[in-house]
């Protein structure tokens, strides 16, 4: 008996691994109640690690804006009309926040897997994308009013592609590609840096083609948000590793040229394609978008529920939102959120969870930034990657909220579980 509870322990660590490994390549191609089953099942095996071995969860400095985030969307419950809905809303945004604590004891107890754990990312978005080329190459069927035709001719109507993460939709499959082509980028930078050339090729090229994807999906907010995360991206290499490109000239180049490239491309296909350039000027046309004219009438109902109630919000989850938000809606504007994620948090649980939340944001990149030059390179690299995608994943939230669907969730705790315990002062010890 001891000896078998001695086995259990000590393979309980690869058994996690193996269901860490199963959610990463299953989260674009299951459901919403899969994803949430094998996230709920990596808590349950950290929980009985901890039983085993006697050992409390740990934390960092980093956990506390995130406790207290989910604290106060508990008493947000309690203080909600709706009690019920509330109830189940907060319900999955445990899920979620306890994958972060999950997330963060397996990788604090296992570190060395986590360049792997970015690696099996970008190839899970590399099968996504083969999906989604497919989709480019012969067409796909609209599935719903995804972009306001009245001002356009027929041929300059962008064909968006949504791949297959459910609900089939562009903006969720945007939002998936901006929080996982940072690894593929990150994953060109590194086998370059070590001289495999079949490996930097092969993620180069999807690189590229995830860039591509994300502009053939139409998402607006996703262009926003790949325009500040590459830019991010292109400035933190260049600044973490000044010392290193000066020694490597030729990198220095490439990565130069690349940059450059990707821009030229980028302005050629808003010249010369106009399904492109009209998706992109609809940004600025405001009202004159009936998309854009929507979401401000959101926006507007949404901030005077916010405003009404300030101080502890209306409860967590979509569907107290929707119950209330019939309260304040324009009449014909029905909505499923307030298509902006601060905004979203805001009316859910207060002004107190906003500043929490923004907060933890802060808080962890002002310490990954000031770890990171103590790091060697993979790691330095995966701090990149995963700040770039939280970038990405933020900026596209001031346009929607794809950010609480569970499949960028759980991407979104696990790179700040990888961040939390990157920045660990212990952590240079562990390597």
């Amino acid at each position: 008996q001891v000896n078998l509870k001695h086995h259990l322990i000590n393979n309980i660590d690869n058994f996690y691994f193996l269901m860490l490994t199963c959610l990463i390549f299953t989260i674009p191609f299951v459901n919403s109640e899969v994803i949430g089953l094998l996230a709920s099942v990596l808590f349950i095996i950290s929980i009985i690690k901890s039983l085993f071995t006697h050992k409390l969860f740990n934390f960092s400095t980093i956990h506390i804006p995130i406790i207290i985030f989910l604290a106060i969307m508990f008493v947000s419950v309690g203080f909600s009309s709706l009690f019920i809905p509330s109830l189940k809303g907060f319900a999955k945004m445990t899920i979620y926040i306890g994958s972060f604590f999950s997330f963060f004891e397996f990788i604090k107890r296992k570190p060395n897997t986590i360049f792997t754990i970015v690696v099996m990312i970008a190839i899970s978005c590399c099968v996504e994308l083969l999906f989604s080329t497919k989709q480019m190459l012969f067409g796909v069927e609209e599935l719903a009013g995804w972009q306001d035709k009245t001002a356009l001719n027929p041929e300059d109507t962008l064909s968006r592609i949504f791949g297959t993460l459910k609900p089939f939709n562009p903006n969720l499959f945007a939002a998936y590609l901006l929080a996982t082509a940072p690894c593929l980028f990150v994953c060109s930078l590194y086998y370059f840096i070590q001289r495999n050339k079949k490996l930097t090729i092969l993620f180069s090229v999807f690189s590229l083609l995830s860039i591509i994807t994300i502009i053939k999906t139409g998402c607006r907010g996703a262009y926003i948000g790949l325009f500040f995360s590459l830019i991010f991206f292109a400035n933190l290499v260049f600044d973490k590793f000044k010392n290193y490109l000066k020694e490597r000239k030729d990198i220095q180049k490439i990565i130069f040229l690349t940059i450059a490239g990707l821009a030229v491309l980028g302005i050629l296909a808003v010249i010369f394609i106009p399904s492109i350039s009209h998706r992109l000027t609809s940004i600025f046309t405001l009202r004159g978008d009936s998309s854009n004219s929507y979401r401000m009438n959101v926006y507007i109902s949404s901030l005077k529920m916010f405003l009404d109630n300030f101080w502890i919000g209306i409860g967590p989850g979509n569907t107290t939102y929707r119950l209330i938000y019939g309260l304040y809606m324009v009449t014909g504007f029905d909505a499923l959120g307030a298509y902006n994620i601060y905004l979203e948090i805001g009316v859910e649980s207060g002004i107190f969870a906003l500043l929490t939340f923004l907060w933890m944001i802060v808080l962890t990149f002002i310490k990954s930034l000031k770890k990171i030059l103590e790091l060697p390179l993979n790691i330095k690299l995966v701090i990149i990657c995963c700040l770039t995608s939280i970038v990405a994943i933020l900026f596209h939230g001031f346009f929607d909220t794809i950010f609480f669907r569970p499949q960028l969730q759980l991407l979104f705790w696990l790179y700040m579980a990888i961040l939390a315990v990157v920045t660990r002062k212990e952590f240079s010890c562990e390597q």
